[in-house]
């Protein structure tokens, strides 16, 4: 849900992270705020040498990080939303990105392709319950 103050402005089926509270592959529970929002960015986790999922995305659209490498995000690679699937990230309809990427603060100028949050526009609170 998206808010305007008390008052509800959008709503949308998500997907969350498919691990158990606490893992890594978990959607970490909280209050958070956006603290970097990018056009398109490249996810993978190939580093991780521990990995039991392993994945490398390209080009994934209207990405908002809240807590370190967890984010809302689109996803054109799944059409399961209202099931946990995810490694973690919060990801949403291709459409209903672009409106929450519209929607949620610092705003991204024209032209630019990522945005920090400034003592002007700090990121939009996001709580994950």
């Amino acid at each position: 849900m998206a808010y305007i103050g008390v008052r509800p402005v959008f709503a949308t089926l998500v997907s969350t992270g498919r691990g158990k509270p606490g893992s890594e592959l978990a959607t970490p529970v909280g209050l958070h705020r956006i603290w970097i929002k990018l056009q398109r960015s490249d996810m993978d986790n190939l580093d991780a040498a521990d990995t039991h999922s392993p994945y490398a995305v390209e080009a994934v659209p209207h990405v908002m990080f809240f807590d370190r490498g967890y984010g809302i995000h689109g996803t054109y690679w799944h059409d399961g939303f209202g099931i946990p699937k995810s490694h973690g990230c919060i990801n949403v309809s291709l459409s209903d990105a672009a409106w929450l990427f519209a929607f949620t603060g610092p705003h991204l100028p024209v032209g630019w392709s990522a945005v920090f949050p400034t003592a002007r526009e700090s990121g939009t609170l996001v709580r994950i319950r």
